[in-house]
């Protein structure tokens, strides 16, 4: 199974960072769509996610290219709601006729139930989940869960 994180920050980083880790044992393939300080951090060192004391790392493809990953079997969309209408778009290749596209995402209006069109408004035929822990991105490439968080 192909999976891409579309957006690798504190929630998208920690989704890369367990699927990463434990995913290839159980065929699932990951790659990531980052941008600037957390993509060079990620192509560098990997992702790192601690939770207490147990950390989870891991090497996988992270890319600001996603058109080099072709059709995948899930797109996990975990951007910013505030920042996605202006990347929508570069989604586009990632989905084919039997993509599942699931947003988990921080920072969701009213309307997120309903998801997004190509062009970044709501459409309400997605999927779509509604992210309510604690996560932080303490550097690029690294993260935090806060205790007592959702892990």
């Amino acid at each position: 199974m192909r999976v891409v994180i579309f957006g690798a920050g504190a929630v998208g980083g920690h989704l890369a960072a367990r699927l990463g880790a434990h995913g290839p044992a159980v065929g699932i393939e990951v790659a990531a769509f980052a941008r600037g300080a957390q993509l060079e951090a990620m192509k560098q060192r990997g992702i790192t996610l601690w939770i207490g004391e147990e950390r989870t790392a891991a090497s996988i493809h992270a890319t600001d290219r996603p058109e080099t990953l072709g059709h995948q079997d899930m797109v996990l969309v975990t951007m910013k709601s505030s920042v996605l209408p202006a990347v929508a778009s570069q989604r586009r290749p990632l989905v084919g006729p039997d993509t599942t596209v699931v947003f988990a995402m921080n920072g969701i209006p009213w309307w997120y139930p309903y998801g997004l069109k190509d062009d970044g408004m709501p459409r309400p035929d997605l999927l779509s989940d509604r992210r309510a822990d604690r996560r932080a991105r303490t550097s690029p490439g690294a993260l935090r869960a806060i205790e007592g968080a959702d892990a």
